[in-house]
């Protein structure tokens, strides 16, 4: 039988002493984190984005387009693979010659013609098939001949009176703000060279072939076009 005397206190039952809440040290949550100090590589470093805001992709390409020079490289355009388009084909002899001489022939056919009056040098403007040739006299032998293309006439204009008037050309080489001025011409002289042409230059614009027609033709039917003053 045991000595109650020599028994071994119970460690199981023996009480917990529990430390006083205000006495008992205080264990943070959560240590700060220690500053980093190791700087990235150059050419590793990112802008730094708001939280939640992940790097834009023309932000990085801008940013890789920096730190990298761009390489320029020239493309290789070859002429013999690629022809060009409008690359007219190559015409025989005989065919220039054709075109020359249609040319030529369309230049000596005169559409309509007047003269300057009350002048001791008189002044003349001539259409025909291609252009306009305006002819200024200063003296006896001596003159100014300037050529107009039909293609390079804007516009026509007739300043008349009660028995003269006077021709306003604009054309695209030359200052549209100051239309050419040629006259004194009849009245009626002045405003049938407006009218043919004007009625030519719609004709060209509207791309109608006129080289097929007779002169007599065309120049009634060009006047017909260009008539505004009905």
């Amino acid at each position: 039988m045991d000595d109650p005397n020599n028994q071994q206190p119970n460690v199981y039952n023996a009480p917990v002493n529990s430390p006083n809440p205000q006495t008992a040290p205080s264990v943070p949550q959560s240590l700060p984190r220690p500053p980093i100090t190791q700087q990235m590589p150059p050419d590793l470093e990112v802008p730094m984005q708001p939280l939640g805001q992940p790097p834009q992709p023309h932000q990085v390409l801008q940013q890789q387009a920096q730190q990298a020079p761009a390489q320029l490289v020239e493309p290789q355009v070859s002429l013999a693979s690629n022809p060009p388009q409008n690359a007219a084909p190559n015409a025989t002899p005989a065919e220039s010659r054709q075109e020359l001489h249609e040319a030529i022939r369309g230049s000596g056919e005169v559409l309509a013609s007047a003269t300057t009056v009350l002048t001791i040098f008189p002044d003349t403007l001539t259409l025909d098939r291609a252009k306009i040739t305006i002819t200024k006299r200063q003296f006896f032998s001596t003159a100014e001949v300037m050529s107009l293309r039909i293609e390079d006439v804007l516009n026509v204009t007739a300043s008349v009176g009660p028995f003269l008037g006077s021709i306003k050309i604009t054309s695209r080489v030359m200052n549209t703000d100051k239309p050419y001025t040629i006259g004194r011409f009849w009245r009626e002289d002045a405003l049938r060279i407006k009218r043919i042409t004007q009625g030519y230059v719609i004709a060209l614009q509207r791309k109608i072939d006129c080289s097929t027609l007779p002169v007599p033709e065309l120049v009634d039917m060009l006047e017909k076009l260009g008539q505004d003053d009905r």
